[in-house]
């Protein structure tokens, strides 16, 4: 059998491959049995080669998925990764030692003659206080001035009123105001805020929907690793100073310009120190937004660090959720919804992901 070499060849089309092969069988020498083996070895070649481009697809479509992909696919895995140990050892030992937290307390533990701080009564179907913009806890224990010897970190403030709430509000107002009436929170966190864009929205609504509560804002204000770019970038300026970021005293201003300045306590500290301080003053948390640095071993650690602090029927919300270019945090995100199980509610708002904590 006669094969014209020159035409044998791989030709690409659309994404798939064809081989392509013309046999002259009026000018062929050999015999039909050898014609046959040779056209039987042409088809293994065809079989292997499929084969081999069927498991390297199937390969690229996995990894997208457990990049990118919905959580469902991850969790679909049941290999006891090192991971999956890790996270299920936490699980275990973190949030079950801190349930004791959660108990109910009565009106008999607030203070002497069952007023409490603020100026609010103590309501004895409740057993809390009721709600006073600016302050929060059972029994309104925590305000502004927490953190802050006692002071009004406001306090002597000149604000700066061509300050610009410049930020990533990724997401329609209505979306906060929907999650501040569902949770009703009366504390809520906020994990990295900068100029204040989404701590002034989630506020406002605690201010004049809910009538009271108070919002902490956590972050250095110094910004992440790409705040430090070689070249100006007006979306990220940290306003040095001698070398040091001045945006803090820009975010104070956003709040006093925006007239929620009482209900929004700044806490200038890492995530993971902000946290080891709220634990230590006894706080249960309503609402936590986790928006600041999103790499992976970042987001792990806040997860770690607040999920034990929320109360159950409490909500965490997860910023980007599922984007490319933070597919770090989507993994971080991922592995801890498969360890919490799924009695937790989950919830996906364009990007976000919001986690309801189960009782």
């Amino acid at each position: 059998m006669k094969i014209r070499w020159e035409n044998f060849f791989l030709r690409a089309n659309n994404e798939k491959f064809f081989l392509v092969l013309f046999v002259d069988h009026a000018t062929s020498p050999y015999s039909f049995a050898r014609k046959t083996r040779l056209l039987m070895q042409i088809h293994v070649y065809l079989v292997s080669i499929t084969a081999i481009g069927m498991f390297l697809l199937g390969i690229s479509i996995n990894s997208m998925y457990l990049q990118f992909g919905s959580y469902t696919n991850y969790l679909s895995q049941d290999e006891a990764t090192p991971t999956k140990l890790f996270w299920k050892h936490w699980v275990e030992t973190e949030i079950k030692s801190k349930l004791s937290r959660f108990v109910p307390r009565s009106c008999n533990d607030a203070v002497p003659n069952l007023s409490c701080n603020g100026g609010s009564i103590c309501d004895f179907d409740s057993k809390s206080c009721s709600r006073v913009i600016g302050r929060a806890g059972d029994f309104n224990e925590f305000w502004l001035g927490t953190f802050h010897l006692d002071r009004n970190p406001y306090d002597n403030f000149t604000p700066n009123l061509n300050a610009t709430l410049q930020g990533w509000l990724n997401i329609k107002p209505d979306f906060w105001e929907r999650i501040v009436n569902k949770i009703k929170p009366k504390i809520a966190i906020e994990v990295g805020v900068w100029n204040g864009i989404t701590t002034e929205t989630i506020s406002r609504f605690m201010k004049y929907n809910l009538k009271g509560g108070l919002v902490i804002a956590i972050d250095t204000w110094q910004g992440a690793t790409e705040f430090r770019p070689r070249l100006y970038d007006p979306q990220r300026d940290l306003k040095l100073k001698n070398g040091y970021p001045m945006v803090y005293f820009d975010f104070l201003s956003n709040m006093v310009n925006r007239k929620v300045s009482d209900i929004v306590a700044p806490l200038p500290m890492p995530s993971i120190t902000a946290a080891e301080v709220l634990s230590n003053y006894g706080f249960i948390i309503d609402l936590i937004h986790i928006d600041g640095d999103h790499s992976y071993n970042s987001v792990v650690s806040d997860i770690k660090a607040w999920w034990p602090l929320l109360r159950p029927n409490g909500m965490m919300v997860f910023d980007d959720y599922g984007t490319i270019h933070f597919n770090g945090l989507t993994k971080a995100v991922n592995e801890f919804l498969e360890a919490i199980g799924e009695a937790n509610l989950i919830e996906i708002h364009e990007h976000k992901l919001c986690v309801t904590k189960s009782l």
